[in-house]
């Protein structure tokens, strides 16, 4: 104002302007700081493992088909690669992070060094204090008020909560899929290009580059065959549903009615259908009853890993992945088989709830 000369009266010098322009005004500081922008760390971790970024999403305004509310993904800083559990409740989380550890650690052949949180009580507590401490995993928390400073883990649920709103948007299904429509854009995203990289986050971490050809459309028409046994000569030899995943036997998800999902591999798809809502009619209900009984005898679904679904052993290769409430499944082919990314798919079915 005085160097422009805009106004008169004003005697100052400009070596005490300048002098009062270098100097803290209290009180400017008291009623406009911010925090500014948040400095890059600039650099990954340098091998698998080496450091894992984990956060929780939730809770979710809908009940999932497994009676899960919130999602906690799990991220390799170094390749990229990550995976998701769902649980009904937060308190539960710390059980869905020791079996994640052990299931990565088994299929990699590597150990995890760093956890990278923030200070949540599902992951701030005693008996998660302990487990890292016997395992030797350093557990490294952000500053309060500061989720920047995990800011990876946090963008990767914005990205997968998008990709899920836009997979219900255009499919139609109801929100309650919303688990299985978030495990599925979590497979696709292990196996697609990324910024900065020459491969995907699958073949980063597992060495071999990932077969994409199950890949279909979320919701699209699926074409279930029926099994001769289960019909007369009459009756139709196939039945109709929606896709909504992949479990981890390379089996294809099926959605029959609102409450039965089911897998199967003999099915032929048409993506040009995509949409619709309910996907049950007619004289396909009994063979829906058909699915339930199937599902309660284990038929169809991924086996647990070990009796009493607790944590992998070293047979499983996959990720621990369901969304029910009888505990965790693993599937358990060849280590570098190839053929079946990582599938991060929920395990869903009206047995569930029995």
């Amino acid at each position: 104002m005085c160097r422009e000369k805009m106004v008169t009266g004003m005697e100052i010098d400009h070596a005490s302007l300048e002098a009062a322009s270098s100097q803290i005004c209290e009180p400017c500081i008291y009623a406009k700081q911010s925090r500014g922008p948040f400095p890059s760390t600039g650099h990954k971790a340098a091998k698998p493992l080496g450091l894992v970024r984990m956060d929780v999403c939730g809770p979710m305004p809908e009940m999932s088909l497994g009676g899960s509310r919130y999602v906690m993904t799990v991220l390799d800083d170094c390749t990229g690669l990550s995976t998701v559990a769902f649980t009904e409740t937060k308190e539960a989380i710390g059980k869905k992070v020791r079996t994640m550890i052990e299931a990565l650690e088994n299929m990699s052949g590597r150990r995890v060094k760093e956890v990278r949180t923030d200070r949540g009580r599902e992951f701030v507590n005693k008996i998660m204090g302990d487990y890292f401490s016997n395992k030797g995993i350093i557990h490294g928390t952000t500053a309060g008020y500061t989720p920047e400073q995990n800011g990876a883990a946090e963008r990767l649920n914005r990205t997968l909560l998008e990709k899920t709103r836009a997979m219900l948007a255009e499919s139609g299904l109801l929100e309650k899929l919303w688990a299985e429509a978030w495990a599925m854009a979590n497979h696709v995203r292990n196996i697609s290009p990324v910024a900065g990289a020459k491969v995907t986050p699958y073949e980063a971490f597992m060495k071999v580059k990932p077969d994409v050809s199950h890949l279909r459309i979320f919701g699209c028409t699926a074409y279930v065959h029926i099994p001769k046994e289960k019909r007369n000569k009459l009756q139709p030899v196939s039945r109709k549903g929606k896709l909504v995943g992949y479990d981890q036997g390379g089996q294809y998800r099926i959605l029959f009615d609102e409450e039965t999902v089911a897998s199967h591999s003999a099915v032929k798809f048409d993506e040009s259908m995509v949409g619709g809502g309910s996907v049950a009619s007619g004289d396909e209900e009994e063979e829906s009853a058909d699915d339930q009984e199937e599902a309660a005898n284990g038929a169809g679904t991924v086996p647990p890993s070990g009796a009493d679904g607790g944590t992998p052993n070293s047979s499983d290769m996959d990720f621990e992945m369901t969304d029910n409430k009888s505990g965790p499944s693993t599937s358990t082919p060849s280590r570098g088989q190839g053929n079946m990314p990582p599938a991060q798919f929920p395990r869903t079915h009206n047995a569930e709830q029995s």
